[in-house]
């Protein structure tokens, strides 16, 4: 019917669209290409079965708690967990010296005297041994630019060096340690473990602590650790950031998602978490360890927690927040849901969302642009159960850290490929490449289907092919222009001394333009082009060629992102899907028109930002101000994936089957004046 509709409104404006049985350079008859014959037949019912992959493609995300596959130890890893672990009291008495020490020092006093303070007092402490179990000491000024979204700020700092190289080692490969020089327990830990290090004889690597400086602006004294010479690193294998608060702690939380989602070994992971689970190193509390600052599933009420702890709210997303109460809510009309079904929906959804919106969690996310295998350990936000001392847990953490570098130590192979892509759980289970591979290719294909069956089932002329072309191109040229805005406007209005709110103000008039200019002024433009390079009058945008174009433009994007990050790409290739669906047809009939135009209103890209924003501001009490002071601490916005993603793909894709619908309203409202 639909088909039928189309061909009467192509006669009633006086323009056929061409037969597919009809050549078009002479008007007889001629048979179909057998190409063109088969892909029409094949894809007859292409919309049919690219939903069907799609509504597979859902549903198989939603068994991921299902189907978690029992962790892997490559053998090196594995074989540490059967050594007896050296590090002892005394190495746990040395830290806590240095710890008294340390609190011996004003803490109030303004920050370079504090930094200056501190690195002495650790100086002079080591050197006042009679044998330095240190091969290298060594300060490091440094200037390091960062680029903020409406901003660029040079900042200073000063980190201290110190470099354990043992005699069995070359040099050419190094582990490295890292630690806020403010953070005295865990500097205090971080410095006997290092003496203990430096008397074992498995030793292969250099070990070099990093006392850094900058942790205000988003870890900068890492950032110039590895970016600068001042010590011999050789080749950074691994990485570890102490970043510990205080040890008097309940859980210790495991981050891993650097800058664009990237993941560390799972082996070093799993080494970790699974020493972190061990009944034998455990300190004494329950729910060791976790993933995350904020754990939803390790408290019972998450609302209370938030009250009691201000700073909680700000490491749970909005997203997850929704997903954990609409779980809750199931539960509380009798629906029987298990624990670990709970649990691991919540926890694989976290590390999903940390990995699609591209903010590094932790300091190491500027090793793994190093691609050195990085994580931080740090306090997870939750409640206080048991003091059993600084004492026992540097003791207890101590072991633990033992068999961790022992087993870094070991592992020098290079792994397979999938074991860097993955999803973790628990210390016990994660998810695999095999796991969302299905995803992937099911989401993938559902584009790929709408791409060709909308391409074929069009039987518009190949000059409307052209006119679409030019419509779809523009469009995706308007959202690389949306991508640069910020840039733009930075260098630009560099000379004003603008607050965040202004020129968050300035950008978002901008792209609200742009947007606007993309759905009203670029298609009498494209007609314009269209008659300059035709010389003639084009008729309105062919529906089909303009979804199918855009559909292959973000498509080829998608699948070059595939490689990189597995949450954008099922995050991006569901919401295609969607909007897939919404324009499964042109309607004819007006109000059917007016719906669907509002069904993608309503599916806008900039209404996620809308939704999250007020979703913080009612569940959260968080003014939208200060989520956009927040939103200015970001480094490098132009390098962010999900960034260039919602720029370069959602918005132009959006916008043209906006226009087109828009388009085709009018022409629908001119047919019946």
């Amino acid at each position: 019917m639909e088909q039928i509709d189309e061909e009467k409104e192509v006669i009633a404006r006086g323009d056929h669209e061409r037969d597919p049985n009809v050549d078009e350079n002479n008007n007889n008859t001629t048979q179909v290409p057998m190409m063109r014959r088969v892909i029409l037949h094949l894809f007859k019912y292409f919309n049919i079965v690219s939903y069907l992959l799609f509504i597979g493609a859902i549903g198989w995300f939603l068994c991921w708690p299902f189907v978690t596959k029992n962790i892997y130890y490559s053998e090196n890893a594995l074989s540490v967990f059967f050594h007896t672990p050296e590090f002892n009291q005394q190495d746990a008495d040395y830290g806590v010296s240095i710890l008294n020490q340390l609190k011996t020092l004003d803490s109030r006093s303004a920050k370079l005297d504090f930094r200056n303070q501190t690195y002495s007092a650790v100086e002079s402490y080591l050197n006042s041994e009679s044998i330095p179990f240190y091969s290298e000491m060594k300060r490091h000024e440094y200037s390091v630019e960062r680029r903020y979204i409406n901003r660029i700020e040079n900042v200073r700092g000063e980190n201290l060096y110190i470099a354990i190289r043992p005699g069995r080692g070359n040099g050419k490969e190094s582990i490295i340690l890292t630690v806020p020089y403010f953070k005295s327990e865990s500097l205090a830990f971080s410095l006997a473990l290092l003496k203990y290090i430096s008397r074992v004889k498995w030793l292969n690597h250099d070990i070099i602590l990093v006392i850094s400086d900058g942790y205000e602006h988003n870890w900068a004294g890492e950032e110039a650790f590895i970016k600068s010479a001042a010590i011999p690193t050789g080749r950074m294998r691994e990485a570890i950031t102490l970043d510990l608060e205080s040890f008097d702690f309940q859980q210790v939380a495991v981050l891993t998602e650097g800058v664009n989602g990237e993941l560390p070994n799972l082996d070093m992971v799993n080494v970790v978490t699974g020493l972190l689970s061990e009944s034998h190193y455990n300190m004494g509390r329950g729910g060791l360890p976790t993933f995350f600052k904020a754990d939803l599933t390790a408290t019972p009420n998450v609302d209370a927690t938030m009250q009691q702890y201000p700073n909680y709210k700000d490491h749970v997303p909005a997203f997850i927040y929704l997903h954990h109460a609409f779980l809750e809510m199931i539960r509380s009309f009798g629906i029987d849901l298990p624990n670990s079904f709970m649990e691991r929906s919540v926890i694989v959804l976290n590390h999903w969302y940390n990995q699609l919106i591209s903010i590094p969690t932790g300091p190491h996310a500027w090793f793994r642009q190093q691609l050195t295998h990085a994580i931080t350990l740090t306090n997870s936000v939750t409640q206080h159960t048991t003091k059993i001392g600084v004492m026992h847990t540097y003791y207890m953490m101590g072991r633990i850290m033992e068999i961790s570098i022992r087993s870094l130590n070991n592992l020098i192979e290079e792994l397979h490929q999938s074991f860097f892509l993955y999803y973790v759980t628990d210390s016990q289970h994660y998810y695999g490449f095999e796991h969302y591979l299905p995803n992937l290719l099911m989401f993938l294909g559902c584009l790929a289907i709408q791409f060709i069956g909308n391409y074929y089932a069009s039987t518009a002329s190949e000059k409307e092919l052209a006119h679409a072309v030019i419509f779809v191109i523009s469009n995706f040229a308007n959202g690389v222009l949306i991508y640069l805005t910020p840039i733009i406007l930075k260098d630009t209005l560099r000379h004003l001394a603008l607050d965040s709110q202004q020129f968050a103000t300035y950008w978002i008039s901008i792209v609200v333009i742009l947007v606007l200019s993309s759905l009203t002024l670029f298609y009498p433009v494209v007609n314009r082009i269209y008659e300059y390079l035709f010389k003639a009058k084009p008729n309105p945008i062919h529906w089909r060629y303009a979804k199918s174009l855009s559909i292959a433009f973000s498509g080829i994007m998608v699948g070059a992102i595939m490689i990189y990050s597995s949450a954008l790409c099922i995050f991006l290739s569901s919401y295609l899907s969607i909007l897939c669906i919404l324009t499964t047809v042109f309607p004819t009939n007006i109000i059917a028109k007016l719906v669907q135009l509002v069904s993608l209103l309503a599916a806008c890209p900039f209404n996620l930002i809308i939704v999250n924003i007020l979703v913080r501001q009612h569940y959260f009490g968080e003014a939208i101000s200060s989520q956009l002071e927040w939103f200015f601490t970001i480094t490098d916005l132009p390098q962010n994936l999900f960034y260039i993603s919602f720029c370069v793909v959602m918005i132009p894709t959006w916008t043209v089957l906006v226009g087109t619908s828009i388009i085709s309203l009018f022409k629908q409202k001119e047919k019946v004046e």
